[in-house]
């Protein structure tokens, strides 16, 4: 494809992990107790607490000796977990078990607006967030930094609603922090991977692997550092000759961030593994760089459908 026919999308966030802390403890046991009071059913036009799982609480005492440890995790595991309620995830899809096992921690899945339709209609997203005994926060199926934070806010006051004291203190949400995420575009064209992959290791020296029989995208690492020398390659560790793992944050030498660039043959092409904006969209730029510059070996305009004529 020639480059001035190339089209590239605008970059989606597709989803994002966040940490935060309630600033106050939780009674996670309470909580089961009074969760049908804020509870409401799957066809409820409106938002609400959808879903509860309680884990097996783990009791164990502070001194406990590894033997007394196991055992305790052992019962704590015997108990069977108790689920309240349902979501759009349970009802579309017939999920398994997990098999973590996270202890002192339950988890809600609740229904927040997240959008207006131009029909005006509420457009609503389901949030996974694991509540934590001690406080401690996890969402997950995040679409936005903004919609993350104001639904820590709703969440901590919906906490305090109840008829009982589910908080141990007051609320005052602290330590936010994105963990993760995940965004996702699109190039007008099939993207030749075998290709690509020649062309990020033999000209641009980039860690990537390509095994379409074992996963379908071009698997790419990018890593990510704000102090790497001005004469330093962009996408490669800079960190000197003992390389980095890339599981830093991308500010200091030595701890790298890593970023995952994946295109597909469809002309979708995913980047995830960020923990900043501007982490993803340097990827972004930089991956599209290469396709513009490459565009005539690896891109191929889609097959043009043909309309079936109608006879009379």
């Amino acid at each position: 494809m020639d480059p001035a026919n190339l089209t590239i999308s605008p970059l989606r966030i597709s989803t994002m992990v966040v940490t935060a802390h309630l600033g106050t403890t939780i009674n996670l046991h309470k909580l089961l107790e009074l969760f049908h009071e804020r509870a409401i059913p799957l066809t409820w036009p409106g938002e609400g607490f959808l879903k509860v799982e309680y884990k097996p609480i783990l009791h164990a005492k502070p001194d406990a000796t590894p033997a007394e440890l196991q055992k305790a995790k052992a019962k704590a595991k015997a108990q069977e977990k108790i689920i309240i309620g349902t979501c759009s995830r349970d009802e579309l899809t017939k999920r398994k078990k997990s098999k973590n096992i996270f202890f002192n921690q339950s988890t809600l899945v609740v229904r927040r607006q997240y959008d207006t339709a131009k029909d005006g209609s509420p457009i609503y997203k389901e949030v996974n967030i694991k509540l934590f005994k001690n406080g401690g926060i996890q969402m997950t199926g995040i679409p936005s930094d903004t919609f993350a934070q104001e639904t820590l806010q709703w969440l901590a006051k919906q906490l305090t609603l109840y008829s009982s004291p589910v908080l141990e203190g007051e609320a005052k949400p602290n330590r936010y922090s994105i963990q993760l995420i995940n965004s996702d575009y699109q190039v007008n064209g099939n993207i030749n991977r075998e290709k690509l992959h020649e062309i990020l290791i033999n000209t641009y020296n980039l860690f990537s692997s390509f095994e379409a029989t074992i996963y379908q995208g071009c698997d790419t690492k990018y890593y990510y550092n704000e102090a790497a020398p001005p004469d330093a390659v962009e996408g490669i560790c800079p960190c000197g000759e003992t390389l980095c793992v890339g599981n830093g944050d991308g500010t200091t030498l030595g701890q790298c961030k890593e970023i995952t660039i994946s295109p597909f043959h469809t002309g979708s092409i995913i980047i995830t593994g960020a923990r900043r904006f501007e982490q993803i969209y340097k990827a972004y730029v930089f991956i599209n760089k290469i396709l513009k510059a490459h565009s005539r070996e690896i891109i191929k305009p889609f097959p043009e459908t043909k309309v079936a004529k109608v006879s009379a």
